[in-house]
């Protein structure tokens, strides 16, 4: 069929820009968002044989996604020679394009053909890798980034599908249970898959295995975060209180700018989804759909709101399920009545592409400057933009890129008590405070945001007071632009 061809074409084309685009990424020499040098900072660390979740690495490394991901660089990157943005970006990539494979392969047991299959599988990839429009919220292609997002995403999506796979046998459900814990200690939000299971059970039907998989779920869910606890300390309160007292913060026209560019970035599918449900009101209702269904009500209720992340939950949780569901709809309807889905496919196909981040500029020469400039300092205060080169120049961190999240961590934590948390952070303001006046400090960089600095632990006031600055050098991310970074040099010279 002409249509089918098209797609096909259209979406070949697609992926190779996003995949040339993934690539040139990986190769670029400094961070692309302000915290993406968090997880170089937290897998050296753990490559080291620190401990990410002591009470005395708060809040220097201080991490609210859990420890799967850097599990998983950690011996990476010591075979690869250290922690870089190289390394972390080349696994994100493959990961990713694990997950879309998976897409394919669930298409393909529903007998799609292939190239359509290949053509949902696309679909992903380009809302993973490249979707940036500014439609109503700027959103980055976080995915394909040194972050945990790829890695949780994959755990998430294998512990929904290998249960349908398998038509929800016992081993099939033991292996999602694994799978959600894996995740949860990856990224907390993806062990929203185990709920929809669970949920999908006791709807269909099936009571008993629904009821016994959440309970069996639960409880290993509780066993590995109280043991994930014991052996590091300030887990619970990172990972998981810290995590829910930072998502409370939010606001619904957050979620109506979101809504908006989702519905101007996808309208094809949504709008497969919605026609054929209704056409098939009949038909036992598909797990895609109801987990498509309930991410919706996650994303309203909750995630959407959150001023953390920017369409990327919609990514994560949304997307996935809704392409299954629609490309499942045309795999049930005769090729000869397909030309309508079609043509809302190839809508996708072009608005998608169209509405990409554009590829960002390497800036090689400012981030060289940045490192000669480090290299010649001992002890140096630095933003997280800069943490990948005081990791490779084995220079001490004192900003991990997600320091200030250790704020929510103090709010109303599990274990260990607000008090310990709290005596710890004023201990560490304490030694920067000290560090500036005694002028400990090589070099001091602050980071400005709209001409003022913005970020900052150490007392600004203490700065222009002990300190002068002597220039400033950009940071030049350009999917997270506006920063820079202002260079504070001692008063008088330091003694030997």
């Amino acid at each position: 069929m002409f249509l089918t061809r098209a797609a096909l074409v259209l979406a070949l084309c697609a992926f190779a820009y996003a995949l040339c685009v993934n690539l040139y990424v990986i190769t670029l020499p400094g961070p692309q968002e302000y915290r993406e040098s968090a997880m170089i900072v937290a897998t050296d660390a753990l490559a080291r044989g620190q401990n990410l979740y002591s009470i005395q690495n708060q809040p220097q490394l201080t991490n609210m996604y859990g420890i799967g991901y850097h599990a998983l660089m950690a011996p990476i990157v010591r075979i690869a020679g250290g922690s870089t943005l190289l390394a972390h970006r080349v696994v994100s990539t493959l990961l990713t394009l694990a997950s879309c494979f998976l897409i394919v392969a669930a298409l393909r047991r529903q007998k799609l053909q292939w190239s359509l299959a290949i053509v949902a599988g696309v679909l992903l990839y380009l809302d993973l890798a490249i979707r940036g429009a500014d439609l109503g919220q700027r959103a980055l292609p976080e995915t394909i980034l040194a972050r945990p997002d790829a890695l949780g995403l994959l755990l998430f999506l294998l512990s929904v599908l290998l249960p349908l796979r398998f038509d929800f046998s016992n081993k099939s459900l033991i292996a999602s249970i694994a799978l959600a814990v894996l995740a949860l200690l990856t990224k907390p939000y993806f062990i929203f898959g185990y709920g929809v299971v669970g949920a999908y059970l006791v709807l269909i039907g099936r009571r008993k295995r629904g009821l016994i998989y959440l309970l069996a779920g639960g409880a290993s869910f509780a066993l590995a975060i109280i043991a994930a606890t014991w052996l590091m300390p300030t887990y619970a309160a990172n990972v998981i209180t810290g995590t829910a007292a930072a998502s409370a913060q939010g606001s619904f026209s957050h979620l109506f700018a979101q809504l908006r560019t989702y519905l101007m970035e996808l309208p094809g599918v949504i709008l497969i989804v919605i026609m054929s449900a209704c056409a098939m009101r009949r038909r036992p209702l598909a797990l895609p759909t109801f987990a498509a269904a309930c991410a919706f009500v996650i994303l309203v209720v909750k995630l959407g709101r959150y001023h953390g992340n920017s369409m990327i939950y919609f990514a994560h949780l949304l997307t996935p399920f809704l392409l299954l569901s629609a490309f499942g709809a045309i795999a049930i309807t005769p090729p000869a009545r397909r030309w309508g889905w079609l043509l809302l496919v190839l809508l996708d196909l072009l608005l998608l592409p169209l509405t990409a981040q554009r590829p960002p500029r390497a800036h090689a020469d400012v981030w060289a400057r940045w490192e000669q400039l480090l290299a010649t300092k001992k002890n140096v205060y630095a933003p997280p933009p800069l943490d990948w080169i005081l990791v490779a120049q084995h220079k001490p961190i004192y900003d991990g890129g997600l320091s200030d999240s250790f704020l929510h961590s103090m709010e109303r934590p599990i274990y260990p008590p607000e008090r310990v948390l709290r005596e710890r952070y004023a201990a560490f303001l304490a030694d920067l405070r000290a560090q500036v006046e005694q002028q400990r400090f090589d070099l001091i960089v602050l980071p400005y945001e709209n001409g003022g600095p913005s970020l900052c632990f150490v007392p600004t006031t203490a700065v222009e007071r002990f300190y002068r600055p002597i220039g400033q050098l950009d940071l030049p991310m350009d999917w997270q632009p506006g920063w820079c970074g202002v260079v504070f040099e001692p008063t008088k010279p330091l003694g030997p």
